[in-house]
């Protein structure tokens, strides 16, 4: 089934993104008063770029480089290595694939999983859009829970597992997207020890700042053969030239993740490999990268708070990650 429209979902309003861009922060651009770019993703300043490491080995450009079976040769090794240092625990070969992105890792593991019969995903919002409507368009059910800053946006008890048996796909970010505090770890436990027999947990790490990875210890679990985590390489950093993603699942899952490669544009660039083989040879140099990152995101936090004080406006924690928001409290303007 193929929706052509975005679904009106409770609780949520329409898209209009681009609109309020324009209405509200065009002037702003013009007058160059602008620390960071309201957009979120247009122009992303950051100050790891200056960090990266010149490459060692260049790649023929005249190739794909595709992680099915062993294609990418001793590039996968290398990535390979990057990611038991980036995670903090030893990790089978088997329990990663590469791609171009951690928008097209969402899509690959939602094929996978509708190949796994599961059929619907209960999305934890705030969530990236481009998730729910990748999943409505391949014809999954979706539900997303709603969460409040009254609540410490913790999911509602109203939407606890379901006792369907349908099978289900939990979809989660870490850090908590554009709240930016992170999720914690026996809560994560908790969840995937709930999971019924056929579900999935998924965890969207795109923006995640840390390393060691603070949730690498979870696929050593039993229920860790249920676990999904989707891992962008320059995305943490702020350097969204780099097309480079991982999916980090049960070795089990692997030969079709391979399957899905080809059909959903999975071929890697050539220069984001090249870096990511050159940053695996000093992993910790990564480390580095990533805590300049978010002491730059931090120190914006900050400011934000100070243009704030006293208003009945609130930003968000955003204590790791790049994606932030702020709170307006309306009430002062009555119960309409």
């Amino acid at each position: 089934m193929f929706i052509s429209v975005e679904r009106a979902h409770p609780f949520f309003d329409p898209d209009e993104y681009t609109a309020v861009n324009t209405r509200y922060f065009a002037d702003i651009y013009q007058t160059g008063r602008v620390e960071l770019d309201p957009s979120g993703w247009v122009e992303t300043l950051s100050d790891a770029a200056s960090m990266m490491l010149p490459s060692k080995h260049k790649l023929l450009l005249s190739r794909y480089y595709m992680d099915e079976g062993n294609a990418l040769g001793e590039a996968r090794s290398s990535l390979h290595e990057l990611l038991c240092a980036w995670e903090g625990v030893p990790l089978d070969p088997l329990r990663f694939t590469a791609c171009p992105s951690v928008g097209i890792a969402s899509l690959l593991t939602m094929a996978v999983l509708h190949r796994k019969g599961v059929r619907r995903i209960i999305f934890e919002t705030p969530c990236y859009f481009a998730a729910i409507l990748q999943a409505e368009w391949l014809g999954l059910d979706t539900v997303l829970v709603p969460s409040y800053r009254k609540d410490a946006y913790r999911r509602p008890a109203d939407f606890a597992m379901p006792g369907t048996k349908q099978a289900s796909a939990w979809w989660l970010t870490h850090p908590r997207v554009t709240l930016g505090f992170n999720q914690k770890l026996e809560d994560m436990r908790v969840l995937m020890r709930e999971l019924a027999d056929g579900d999935y947990a998924v965890i969207d790490e795109a923006l995640d700042q840390s390393f060691p990875s603070k949730l690498g210890q979870l696929h050593t679990t039993e229920s860790g053969q249920r676990l999904i985590r989707l891992k962008g390489f320059g995305k943490p950093l702020g350097l969204n030239a780099y097309r480079l993603a991982f999916i980090l699942h049960p070795a089990e899952l692997r030969a079709e993740m391979v399957d899905c490669l080809e059909t959903f544009a999975g071929a890697i660039d050539a220069y984001s490999l090249e870096a990511a083989c050159t940053v695996a040879a000093e992993p910790h140099h990564l480390g580095r990268m990533m805590q300049v990152a978010n002491q730059q995101v931090v120190a914006l936090r900050v400011a934000a708070d100070k243009i704030v004080a006293g208003l009945a406006i609130a930003v968000n924690p955003l204590v790791n990650g790049y994606l932030g928001s702020a709170i307006v409290n309306l009430q002062a303007l009555g119960a309409d």
